[in-house]
């Protein structure tokens, strides 16, 4: 196994870590996310990519709307059904 200590304390250079956050454009917002492809200059690492799971709603949340929204408008009309 190789000692990676030795490589930091020979490298003379300045180590950056950033973040980058990327929006998609609303035209691509319905569109499937199949790959990504990263350019670099050589030097580059990425080290993680990750989504924001609060952009995109689960389909479980959007049936539970519909249902909730259905037995509102069920009520309604029984009240006035019965009235």
């Amino acid at each position: 196994m190789q000692d990676d200590s030795t490589w930091v304390a020979n490298y003379s250079g300045v180590l950056s870590l950033y973040e980058h956050d990327y929006t998609l454009p609303t035209a691509d917002a319905s569109k499937t996310l199949d790959s990504i492809q990263i350019e670099t200059a050589g030097n580059e690492v990425v080290f993680g990519i990750s989504g924001d799971p609060s952009a995109v709603p689960e389909p479980s949340a959007v049936i539970l709307l519909l249902t909730v929204l259905a037995m509102v408008g069920v009520l309604i009309r029984r009240k006035i059904a019965a009235n």
